[in-house]
């Protein structure tokens, strides 16, 4: 039951130097590292997620729209479509993002890469974290 899973700083602030440095250096490992699991701050979940690169949680598990509480449905549009999918789900807090230096006072979303090879474990995971 392996996923992986990679720690970037995204920052969308642009108004210090390392912050735009930071940013660049995300959105290329965003574009070239290939995990199953992305955790998102809201504002950076939402620069993506007409990318195209997250999957529809629907597809991986028809189940989980009943399953999770409408309230944690995040949903996208990919650039040059017209209709929203479930690509996300709001994460409560948990006892994993002690180990990280995460602001507990922001929302953050967890996807899945479209492309990803263990959807199925990185959506259970998702579940775990709710």
């Amino acid at each position: 039951n392996r996923v992986d899973a990679t720690l970037t700083y995204h920052s969308v602030d642009t108004e210090n130097l390392l912050d735009v440095g930071a940013q660049q250096r995300s959105t290329v490992l965003l574009a070239t590292e290939r995990p199953d699991l992305y955790i998102f701050d809201e504002a950076s979940f939402q620069t993506f997620v007409g990318s195209g690169m997250f999957e529809s949680l629907d597809e991986i598990d028809d189940q989980v729209n009943e399953d999770v509480y409408a309230s944690s449905h995040v949903y996208g549009v990919e650039e040059g479509e017209a209709e929203e999918r479930l690509v996300g789900l709001k994460l409560d807090y948990h006892s994993l993002y002690d180990t990280i230096d995460i602001n507990e006072d922001v929302t953050q979303i967890a996807a899945i890469r479209k492309d990803a090879a263990n959807k199925e474990n990185a959506l259970q995971l998702i579940l775990t974290l709710q």
